[in-house]
């Protein structure tokens, strides 16, 4: 059997194939298709979104949102984000609970939605880092109890409850002022 070099079989298989890039398969197509076919990947992916009433705002994918960063968002919200990752921490050891991911979720997306196209991936980034906030002062106040302990560990619930307390009343001080 002859050997080829990688060189020679591409060559082999371009001759074989009748290559040509205007070939007749390409000149059969329509203005769409050329058009389609010219698109990246993922152009094709937002333009996909778009048409099945997607938001590509809410896609921290999309090419023309620019550069994430934190907005001011409502009370309420920014309470929720809070909320949830309390919740995870206090219910279920600092996982979340699918359904309750999705209805939090939800309430992020719908408040997210009601801001301009610009906005709305900066208040979805914004809400994210509330939450890591969140779950950086929890596991602070974790290690601070138990010094040994590493995220995905258990841990007593009644530090939650403890760190609850405290932030009621930080919150508590800084709605009086």
């Amino acid at each position: 059997m002859m050997s080829m070099t990688v060189s020679n079989m591409a060559k082999y298989a371009m001759a074989k194939q009748d290559f040509d890039p205007q070939s007749q398969k390409n000149q059969n197509l329509s203005p769409e298709e050329k058009e389609w076919r010219s698109l990246s990947q993922e152009e094709r992916h937002f333009r996909n979104l778009i048409a099945a009433g997607g938001d590509p705002w809410m896609s921290p994918d999309y090419p023309g949102a620019g550069k994430e960063y934190i907005i001011p968002v409502s009370k309420d919200i920014e309470a929720l984000a809070r909320k949830e990752i309390r919740d995870a921490f206090l219910k279920n050891q600092g996982f979340v609970n699918s359904a309750d991911a999705e209805s939090y979720s939800k309430k992020f997306r719908d408040y997210a939605k009601s801001q301009s196209g610009p906005e709305r991936r900066a208040i979805m980034y914004t809400i994210d880092q509330i939450g890591k906030d969140e779950v950086s002062k929890i596991e602070q106040k974790i290690k601070s109890v138990d010094a040994n302990w590493s995220p995905r560990q258990s841990f007593d619930p009644k530090i939650i409850q403890e760190y609850l307390q405290e932030q009621m009343q930080i919150e508590g001080i800084d709605q009086k002022v």
